[in-house]
């Protein structure tokens, strides 16, 4: 397992955020990171970092394994939260679920 992540597994709670749907790779590294590369990084060692557009089962897998798997450790408390559009108006249109 990643050494990132290993502290997380003897948390009391895991927090779970399903926010975009894109995320950057490393290569390298073989892992998913928090934010994207700089673009002088990317231009630096281009076949190092890929751009993943997700679709939904891949994020409904990778949920419900962030899940499982923190069970798995003894993790008791997992909060699940939604992060909403970034740059949007889509509450103020009323297209939201929240008017």
């Amino acid at each position: 397992m990643n050494t990132l992540y290993k502290e997380m597994l003897s948390s009391d709670v895991v927090i779970l955020t399903m926010g975009l749907i894109e995320g950057w790779y490393d290569n390298k590294f073989d892992c998913y990171l928090n934010k994207a590369p700089s673009n002088t990084l990317i231009r630096a060692d281009e076949p190092r970092f890929s751009f993943h557009r997700f679709r939904l089962d891949d994020v409904v897998e990778g949920m419900s394994r962030g899940i499982e798997v923190s069970l798995e450790f003894g993790v008791k408390n997992i909060v699940l939260t939604v992060s909403g559009p970034i740059g949007s108006d889509i509450y103020e249109r009323g297209i939201g679920a929240c008017k």
